[in-house]
């Protein structure tokens, strides 16, 4: 996939987050997230890098290898946040609120990779 493909996803999952009823589909928001994450971040690369990974495996460790160890940080975190809401260790508005911050932050990077 290319940038516009990638930005395009992002854009719609966004769309679709902003019809959940927090905090009751939580569980779908942060698998929402998750995916999310990984648009921005094939952005960022694109952006940065001129290449991405277009699986979800291995991400973290191509970023860090790469040089993008606070990407990479963000990944793990909405990582941990999905497998967390099937196994109980996260509440509802906490979960949410921790993705948000997330995404906000990849949005953020993403803007700021865009205006380079």
């Amino acid at each position: 996939m290319n940038y516009e493909d990638h930005k395009g996803k992002a854009d719609r999952l966004k769309l679709t987050r902003s019809r959940l009823k927090n905090p009751d589909d939580w569980e779908t928001y942060t698998e929402n997230c998750y995916n999310t994450a990984l648009q921005i971040i094939a952005c960022i690369c694109i952006k940065r890098l001129d290449e991405h990974l277009d699986v979800h495996s291995g991400v973290p460790r191509f970023l860090r290898k790469k040089g993008l160890g606070e990407l990479a940080e963000k990944f793990d975190e909405i990582d941990q946040l999905r497998h967390g809401r099937w196994y109980g260790n996260q509440s509802n508005g906490d979960t949410i609120k921790k993705a948000k911050e997330i995404i906000e932050f990849l949005e953020r990077y993403l803007e700021n990779a865009e205006n380079k």
